[in-house]
């Protein structure tokens, strides 16, 4: 799966051994903080040729922040879904870190119990389901 390609509104053009222009955006940094009360996001973009996959050494990083996400979240939709998205991606990797922690532990013991056993291919069984859910492949 290749990023989207971000359209930068001000292209950049730089001299370099050849002039090489910079039409879209790379994201270098991405950071999301939120509770019941307050959230906000700051990002920062480099200038990037999508096409060549190159991004701009000489030119400056742009900083955006979002001081209130939720606010944004409810006026623009697509806001809202990616973060949703962000959201169940992080449950998703919590829920399979968890589940393959607890398999591992198990499948160390040497002699096990009948209700290890069990635990075992239960855990089994809920990694499998989980991984189902969100479509995910071994």
């Amino acid at each position: 799966m290749s990023l989207p390609r971000i359209p930068s509104l001000e292209p950049v053009t730089e001299q370099q051994k050849a002039v090489t222009e910079f039409p879209d955006l790379f994201m270098t940094l991405l950071v999301m903080r939120a509770d019941a009360s307050q959230s906000n996001v700051r990002a920062k973009l480099k200038p990037y040729n999508y096409d060549a996959g190159v991004i701009s050494t000489d030119s400056a990083e742009k900083s955006l922040t979002v001081p209130d996400l939720y606010k944004e979240a409810a006026r623009v939709p697509v806001l809202a879904q990616a973060v949703g998205a962000l959201l169940e991606a992080v449950i998703f990797l919590s829920q399979e870190e968890t589940l393959v922690n607890k398999i591992e532990t198990l499948e160390q013991v040497e002699d096990k119990t009948e209700e290890q056993e069990t635990e075992l291919t239960t855990l089994n069984m809920q990694l499998g389901d989980l991984r189902t859910a969100y479509n995910v492949t071994n």
